[in-house]
């Protein structure tokens, strides 16, 4: 069985002073999302920071409450009616696969917080997408040739830093629109955002025909490259 874990961060001590501290995401025994109680001041950074603690601490430093909240978007035709056996966060590695999938590789990892910066743990994050090819895991795609290495469709809990987390491939443009990802936010069973992802560069970005009017910032994620894929890294921001 494969295992896509990442390491949570910024935990406080009982000092006055904050400090990094690791360990494992594990699900929650609620699935209630809560605010967390903790202080929206990042730790300070060390030589033995993790990754997870840095990625936390570096968006936190970028955000400045009240915030908006991430503009909600159509969910689209294209959400699986029957999800695939494996639904963890790793896209890129289907079990029971025979290999890699199809595209270039994309790990995006970002935070999930309300408008006040206080990141919201045990939330149930929904991706699903496109394949390297424009194809969605879908019934009007029966027929067509799916990549059969490729999930299409995963779920990542945030942790208790609202850090949340993705492996799986760039999608393709596809009919005029730009690359994107679909985004639903739960509480359990509740949905609190529906909403899609964009990446930088992307010239189709700035067709005011698949937009409108909607703050591209706060839908846009920068991506740089990372061994021999791609990285980026998003501040989903839900209303309360």
């Amino acid at each position: 069985m494969k295992v896509f874990v990442f390491v949570v961060g910024l935990m406080l001590t009982a000092c006055s002073t904050s400090s990094a501290t690791t360990s494992t995401t594990v699900a929650p025994t609620s699935t209630t999302a809560t605010r967390a109680t903790t202080t929206t001041e990042p730790a300070p950074a060390s030589a033995s920071t993790t990754t997870a603690v840095s990625i936390a601490t570096d968006l936190l430093s970028r955000l400045a409450p009240p915030l908006d909240p991430t503009p909600a978007q159509a969910e689209g035709p294209y959400y699986p009616p029957i999800k695939p056996t494996d639904t963890d966060n790793d896209l890129y590695e289907l079990t029971g696969a025979s290999g890699a999938p199809a595209g270039t590789e994309l790990t995006i990892e970002g935070l999930l917080v309300d408008t006040a910066a206080i990141p919201v743990a045990g939330a149930i994050i929904e991706l699903w997408q496109t394949d390297a090819e424009g194809l969605y895991l879908h019934p009007d795609f029966d027929g067509e040739p799916l990549d059969q290495n490729f999930q299409y469709f995963g779920t990542s809990v945030t942790d208790e830093d609202g850090l949340w987390r993705f492996r799986t491939v760039e999608p393709l443009n596809y009919e005029n629109r730009p690359k994107h990802l679909h985004i639903k936010v739960l509480d359990g069973e509740i949905a609190l955002l529906t909403t899609q992802i964009y990446f930088s560069g992307d010239p189709l970005l700035d067709s005011d025909r698949v937009i409108g009017d909607v703050d591209l910032e706060l839908l846009t994620a920068t991506t740089e490259p990372r061994g021999s894929g791609l990285y980026a890294t998003h501040v989903l921001v839900i209303d309360g």
